[in-house]
């Protein structure tokens, strides 16, 4: 551009005395400026409805949900997993992953460390009993060092001891989620004594947690004939102190063949009362007593307890005598939650529970899903549950709240049969409360003669309250009962 052509722009943008090097920052302004404005006309154009989107290549999470954004539970999220709990209006939860210190399963992300021993970044566990590497190689040495208040984790495999621990506080557990089963060493032994018999109170407590204890077979055939008994008693565990079973722990396959409570467990009061507590998703299953209490027998007297919490099952357990799943003496059992006692016989009665009294009649609670099923006895009464006492007050001793059921529970092998789901000795000294949708249903007497009755219940008091029924009951409901003042009718 030559001199004149500058100072024709000059007079234009200001004057004839604009310096040239003036006018050239300006016209270098200009032409900024105008390209600025055709690359937004251009961008403009590209974003306009009639263009083709242009697809980014897709990243390392391919067609996931970044951490934070939305997600259903078969979309994959790149930084954790979809988190359930956090859902929002359109029922979709956000790819999130689990803080330090937060519960986890081992198939979840851990925002820091990893899901150890079920809970997110922590510190693994220092064993002190395995095969080599550890203070102990015997878990009975790891016992006999221990002080009151420890905890022994135990790191993978089979131990073969017969324990012993005694009245101290103690808890027993894998270690960093190992898989431990504790097995007898001898025959006609327990796996596990706690306490002597010659302990006084006040009893410590043992905790088992996460351990499978087993013995020497699984005794159920799968059918309600008499099974051929064990000749060799491997029992589970005896308990001169309170004991709880939790986590994962199982206790399985254990013969119990002395005349005695418990082929699972035996818990024996000496001096003071005792508790027995089964919660998680503890299961006792698969055991076997020529005595009472195939899962659970409980020798006892007034102030004990057994607690049935959670998912805790009492499954497929066999006695000889009554009590094919639990069988208490002159105490009191609660079951709670989703506590489940399922498939089991006994010989006598009470194919599920039985309780046997003196003058203080013995307590059955019930609630919140808690359950009794399928269970069988091949004697003349209780498929389901059967109590027998000694007083003569009338009380509550079967009380069922918020859906706690009794069904499908048989007795089959008398001709004389009576109360499948619930039979008592004590009439109407024997009261049953039901309410908040309780519910003893489908129970049925094997042989049903004129002189059979009250597949539902037999023999007892009933107050029945709100949503609550008995209903359904083959071939009757009820036989020998009588309601309460401003109860509901049996059968409706």
């Amino acid at each position: 551009m030559d001199h004149a052509s500058f100072d024709r722009i000059a007079k234009l943008l200001g004057g004839a005395t604009t310096r040239r090097r003036g006018l050239a920052s300006a016209l270098g302004a200009a032409l900024g400026l105008a390209a600025a404005t055709a690359t937004v006309a251009e961008a403009s154009a590209k974003s306009s409805p009639d263009r083709k989107r242009v697809a980014k290549p897709e990243g390392p999470c391919g067609n996931g949900s970044r951490k934070d954004n939305l997600c259903t539970k078969d979309k994959q999220c790149c930084t954790g997993y979809c988190q359930k709990g956090l859902k929002n209006k359109d029922g979709k939860g956000r790819c999130r992953c689990i803080r330090k210190g937060q519960p986890c399963k081992p198939s979840q992300t851990c925002c820091h460390g990893g899901c150890n021993n079920g809970i997110c970044g922590k510190s693994l566990e220092t064993c002190q009993v395995c095969a080599s590497g550890c203070p102990y190689t015997t878990v009975q040495a790891a016992i006999d060092a221990a002080a009151a208040g420890d905890t022994i984790h135990i790191d993978a495999g089979t131990y073969a001891e017969d324990l012993t621990v005694p009245n101290m506080d103690l808890t027993l557990t894998n270690c960093n989620g190992a898989i431990v089963t504790l097995v007898n060493a001898t025959d006609d032994s327990r796996t596990l004594v706690l306490g002597t018999s010659s302990d006084t109170a006040p009893h410590m407590t043992v905790t088992i947690r996460n351990l499978t204890i087993t013995g020497s077979g699984t005794p159920l055939a799968g059918d309600p004939s008499p099974i051929t008994a064990p000749t060799v008693g491997t029992g589970g565990i005896t308990a001169y102190t309170n004991l709880i079973i939790e986590g994962t722990t199982k206790i399985t396959g254990c013969n119990w063949i002395a005349t005695s409570y418990g082929g699972g467990i035996g818990v024996f009061p000496q001096d003071g009362a005792l508790n027995l507590t089964v919660r998680g998703d503890a299961e006792i299953s698969d055991n076997y007593t020529s005595g009472y209490g195939g899962g659970i027998g409980f020798d006892s007297y007034d102030g004990c307890f057994v607690y049935l919490q959670e998912n805790a099952k009492v499954t497929r357990n066999y006695a000889a005598s009554s009590g094919g799943g639990v069988a208490i003496g002159i105490l009191s059992a609660e079951m709670s939650g989703n506590a489940e006692i399922s498939y089991n016989r006994a010989e006598g009665t009470g194919g599920a529970f039985w309780a046997e009294g003196g003058d203080t009649p013995p307590v059955l609670t019930m609630s919140g899903n808690a359950s009794i099923v399928f269970n069988s006895s091949l004697a003349s009464s209780g498929g389901g549950t059967s109590f027998y006492y000694k007083s003569s007050a009338a009380t509550y001793s079967l009380i069922m709240h918020d859906n706690a059921l009794i069904a499908d529970n048989n007795a089959n092998l008398s001709d004389d049969t009576y109360g499948c789901g619930v039979y008592s000795d004590r009439n109407s000294d024997f009261l049953i409360l039901m309410d908040g949708n309780a519910l003893i249903t489908r129970n049925t007497v094997g042989h049903a003669t004129a002189s059979s009755g009250g597949a539902g219940v037999y023999n007892v008091g009933l107050d029945i309250q709100g949503g609550a029924s008995i209903i359904n009951n083959t071939p009757d409901n009820c036989k020998s009962a009588t309601l309460e003042p401003g109860s509901k009718q049996c059968g409706v």
